[in-house]
């Protein structure tokens, strides 16, 4: 997991994870349009750790996707 030194962000894959208000944000990409989800506040406790689990989760979903294995 890659963080930017200069903001409170990190990437997961395609799965961006920042800092939004007081609440850790996803945002993606997918066909052509922009996602996000807010996961958790960032005072929670093992919410970071919440918020890589889920930006994992949606990463190999959107790869799955890609590779035409829906559901």
């Amino acid at each position: 997991m890659a963080k930017n030194k200069r903001q409170n962000t990190w990437k997961q894959g395609g799965v961006n994870i920042e800092v939004y208000k007081s609440y850790y944000r996803l945002r993606w990409t997918f066909e052509g349009m922009r996602r996000s989800l807010v996961v958790c506040a960032i005072n929670t406790e093992g919410g970071l750790n919440l918020a890589k689990a889920k930006a994992k989760e949606t990463d190999t979903d959107i790869n799955k996707a890609a590779l035409g294995f829906g559901e």
